[in-house]
């Protein structure tokens, strides 16, 4: 690891490593690259949510692609879905082996071509949350340098298990852009496919348990709010004490207190 902070005249990199000071003329082929310091603008004050949403737009490039994979994926979950009909219509009626085989063929393909899409996508969103944790780390310790010291919360722990909690909103993010663009509109493709096989009717219960699902989740939202966040300070309480408990280990044991 490097942090390269000047180009030189001669056309050389200073750098900064774990043996001091040091200069190059290029990087190793595959060398990983992210920008430490951001252009720092002192007059105006970024909400956090305005800073988790910069972040991730930042790396819209790799969601897309991401998206995209997605699509794929449902694409070819519809089409393993009909494999069944297909069976229930056409082989067990007609006895029709060959045609057994050949949808056969199809569907473990299109099963193994979905497997490698998965891999893909998952690699893609490892490759985007590195990035992200990179930059959401650096900005938020400026934040926490920025706060007051009579500011700060007594439990060292807790705070800690405050500042770790940023990757449950990253991951969210992630998931959620993913569910808004490509799951939601894709029921849409779900039920059409649904009435242009089995009828209107068939399609009104599907239409039927959606409408219930959106109301259970939107009746049941306050209640989630508030246990999610009662979840959340019960996990940053744990966490302050089990980061005090380590750092006064010895003085729990010399003072016998440890059955308290």
């Amino acid at each position: 690891i490097a942090l390269v902070y000047e180009l030189l005249s001669d056309g050389r990199y200073k750098a900064s490593t774990k043996n001091g000071e040091e200069y190059f003329d290029d990087f190793v082929s595959g060398s990983f690259f992210s920008h430490l310091q951001m252009k720092p603008n002192r007059n105006k004050k970024v909400s956090a949510t305005t800073m988790f949403k910069e972040v991730a737009y930042k790396e819209k490039k790799l969601i897309f692609y991401a998206a995209i994979a997605t699509l794929s994926i449902n694409i070819l979950a519809l089409a393993t879905s009909l494999y069944s009909m297909q069976v229930y219509d056409r082989v067990i009626p007609t006895g029709g082996l060959s045609t057994l085989i050949g949808l056969s063929i199809g569907v473990f393909t299109a099963i193994f071509l979905e497997m490698i899409i998965k891999l893909s996508r998952a690699t893609i969103l490892d490759f985007a949350t590195k990035k992200m944790d990179l930059t959401y780390s650096h900005d938020i310790l400026s934040r926490f340098f920025q706060i007051r010291c009579d500011r700060l919360p007594k439990s060292i722990g807790t705070l800690s298990g405050q500042l770790q909690s940023y990757g449950a909103v990253r991951s969210f993010i992630t998931s959620a852009a993913l569910n808004l663009i490509i799951d939601f509109p894709f029921t849409f493709v779900f039920l059409f496919v649904i009435m242009a096989i089995g009828g209107w009717k068939i399609g009104l219960v599907v239409i039927l348990f959606l409408i219930v699902s959106i109301a259970v989740g939107f009746g049941f939202r306050k209640k989630i709010d508030e246990a999610s966040q009662k979840s959340s300070m019960a996990s940053h309480k744990k966490m302050g004490l089990l980061v005090e408990i380590i750092e006064n280990g010895e003085n729990i044991k010399s003072s016998g207190a440890s059955w308290n």
